[in-house]
């Protein structure tokens, strides 16, 4: 199936559950243990299908990207990115299963372009870089050790692509410039003759600080045997394991770091939008939270809602006092679904329902470009030689230097981002 037909399967999949809701409304009933659980089975196929299309489209991109030359430094072509590309994975498994000493002059050279070797006390390390970056800045990724830890970010830290992202070279201290603008502060109406630059206000310039605090996955330690005699992908398994650790640890801090000594995390940051009592949510309270936030910070790209998964499930249900479902599927290519005719983003590194406290923090609103995300640097794998000798193992991990802050960040209506959380009554 090609992606104009699953998007009309996902319309038809719509269709029935709209027919489901109408029938109910209809009967002014709730639904049957019989009806939630058809409701359930369609909200599963829809899910479903959203991520057949996004395999599609990416595929289709991908494809592009791989077709592009790949030049030396006098500008001459050497072959395509997918040769490049198959090149390199040939010459990452060799590292992984052998190390420094298994890779041939030419394999060193492409797995460290312009680079000689570089040593981590007695480990080896590699950059984890894009194929394409080696001709110019593609996003493409060999299907091994570092497809596998890029699409596990996908899946631990998708919320990433609510935010900006900022990616450098190295981990300077990066200050990023930021005012102090108070909710009362605003233009005025002037006259000639008058002093258009008398004011009561004045505004702070100041900047807010982006480190590159470093991440990793910790060690996981691979047999020797395993290493020389397995006959599947070790390379995408390790990988695998390692993306897993090292996303799941900066999707949480980024999220709920305190930002002394560690990032700022979004959660952490954001104002304080509705505090409500430890029930389900419901169209009202929905309208009453959307009403703490400027308007400014919900029409951007980047606007929208963030969701544990826990609450989303909640949400997905709601309908506005018209019938209409606040919740609405994407029925067109590269259009995402919506909440509130807003967009909205799955983050299970907020607080789950069923958790009440002072610092949970059950959905966010708000517009999100405003969290800054920093890598420095690129991912960084290293084979630790002989950390894990005693018990006849080869080590791995995965770094990452990383870095998060919230721009003006306050407890006013002029917040960028408020969270919602829920307490005990």
């Amino acid at each position: 199936m090609n992606t104009t037909d699953w998007y009309k399967e996902k319309r038809q999949v719509w269709y029935k559950m709209e027919d489901l809701r109408k029938l109910v409304e209809a009967e002014e009933r709730v639904m049957s243990p019989e009806e939630h659980q058809t409701w359930n089975e369609l909200n599963e196929k829809m899910e479903e299908i959203a991520k057949h299309i996004e395999v599609l489209e990416k595929m289709k991109d991908m494809r592009s990207e791989l077709n592009e030359p790949v030049l030396d430094g006098a500008g001459k072509k050497i072959g395509n990115v997918e040769e490049r590309a198959f090149n390199y994975q040939e010459a990452l498994n060799v590292w992984i299963r052998k190390g420094t000493e298994g890779l041939t002059a030419e394999q060193r050279d492409l797995i460290r372009p312009g680079k000689g070797p570089k040593q981590y006390a007695t480990a080896e390390a590699i950059d984890l870089r894009a194929i394409g970056a080696l001709s110019g800045g593609s996003s493409t990724y060999a299907t091994d050790v570092v497809g596998a830890i890029e699409a596990t970010r996908r899946h631990y830290f998708g919320w990433e692509d609510a935010c900006t992202v900022l990616r450098t070279g190295k981990g300077n201290q990066i200050n990023w410039p930021t005012t102090a603008d108070a909710a009362s502060y605003t233009g005025a109406l002037e006259a000639t003759g008058t002093d258009a630059f008398e004011s009561s206000d004045a505004v702070t310039l100041s900047s807010k600080p982006l480190n590159a605090y470093i991440y990793s996955s910790q060690g996981i330690g691979v047999g020797y045997d395993e290493l020389e005699d397995a006959d599947f992908d070790i390379a995408t398994a390790i990988g695998t394991v390692l993306g897993e650790r090292l996303w799941r640890a900066i999707a949480t801090i980024a999220m709920t770091g305190t930002g002394s000594s560690q990032p700022q995390g979004l959660a952490r940051a954001a104002g304080k939008g509705l505090l409500m009592g430890n029930c389900t949510i419901d169209y009202a309270r929905m309208i009453q939270f959307s009403k703490t936030l400027d308007w400014a910070y919900l029409s951007g790209p980047k606007s929208g809602y963030m969701f544990h998964q826990s609450q989303f499930w909640d949400v997905m249900s709601l309908v506005a006092t018209t019938g209409q479902p606040l919740w609405q599927p994407s029925m067109a290519a590269g259009a995402p679904p919506t909440f509130m005719g807003l967009r909205y983003w799955v983050a299970n590194e907020l607080t789950a329902t069923s958790t009440v406290s002072a610092l949970s923090r059950h959905m966010l609103m708000g517009d999100f470009s405003k969290f800054i995300l920093r890598y420095a640097g690129p991912t960084v794998l290293l084979r630790l030689n002989e950390a894990y000798m005693k018990q006849l193992q080869v080590g791995f991990m995965a770094l990452q230097r990383f870095d998060s802050e919230l721009l003006n960040p306050n407890t006013t209506t002029y917040s960028p981002v408020k969270y919602l959380r829920r307490i005990s009554t």
